[in-house]
């Protein structure tokens, strides 16, 4: 699980959620405040347990805030390659529309589609609404082209759209604000709270 150390502000970051313990280190809790990925950080008692924070406006700004860290989920990531088809790819993520009919569901062969809805009840990702397959999938070989790249698949009552492997996947992206080639602003904009709405969004889910 990657560790992000933010000045103050320790996170453990988890796809879906963040978890962490916002508390500095002092004279006072030195004895029990331990750096750890365990879930038990920096508690007087060690039995504090996780806290699930979301990632939007309000916590994207109070990262920056709090710790001075541009704090966002990726999205809007192209698949081209047919090497990221979901069928011949060692990982493919899917987003999951809960309790919704698929509003363009992808033709696919029976063998793709037995394929796809046994490794997702086989998927052990806890994450409801974005879920990691990380299985070797026997579909039909006329499904694994280019043009099902993306290909969306109805499974009971929920819709599962294939994304890019790192669609929502949450980074510090504080090193990289001198080095963006747009300009410092984009990726500062969102985390001190000017007014564009051009570009990404902060992740949500």
């Amino acid at each position: 699980m990657p560790v992000f150390i933010m000045s103050r502000l320790t996170f453990y970051v988890l796809l879906g959620h963040i978890t962490g313990a916002n508390v500095a280190r002092t004279f006072e809790n030195e004895d029990t405040c331990i750096y750890s990925t365990a879930s038990t950080a920096c508690s007087p008692t060690r039995e504090l347990g996780e806290v699930i924070i979301d990632l939007n406006e309000t916590t994207v700004k109070a990262f920056y805030e709090f710790g001075e860290k541009y704090v966002y989920a990726i999205r809007g990531l192209a698949m081209e390659n047919l090497d990221q088809h979901a069928c011949l790819d060692t990982k493919s993520r899917w987003e999951v529309e809960q309790n919704t009919n698929c509003s363009s569901p992808t033709i696919l062969a029976p063998a793709t589609i037995a394929a796809l809805e046994d490794a997702f009840a086989r998927s052990t990702d806890p994450n409801a609404l974005l879920k990691d397959v990380t299985l070797s999938l026997s579909c039909d070989q006329l499904d694994e082209n280019v043009d099902k790249l993306g290909m969306q698949i109805q499974v009971d009552a929920d819709c599962y759209t294939h994304v890019h492997r790192d669609h929502n996947s949450v980074y510090d992206f504080s090193g990289w604000v001198s080095n963006h080639p747009g300009g410092e602003y984009n990726i500062q904009k969102w985390a001190q709270g000017f007014n564009d709405t051009d570009g990404p969004v902060p992740g949500k889910w």
